[in-house]
């Protein structure tokens, strides 16, 4: 009988281990995402300011 308890409480550890890594990996994956996030979040402030640049009016002077 006491064999069976240690091995349910060696079970009940893993399967916490397992809930641990989970989450770990879980806050991982939101750390990669949130960075990613920024990321795009630059490039598109990037392509809207150069894409508000060319759709500023041109001064062109010519010779007439």
């Amino acid at each position: 009988m006491v064999h069976l308890i240690v091995t349910y409480d060696v079970l009940k550890v893993s399967t916490v281990t397992g809930q641990d890594q989970l989450q770990q990996d879980t806050s991982e994956r939101e750390r990669s995402l949130a960075e990613e996030n920024a990321r795009l979040k630059r490039q598109l402030a990037e392509a809207n300011e150069e894409l508000a640049i060319t759709k500023r009016p041109r001064c062109t002077l010519r010779k007439a």
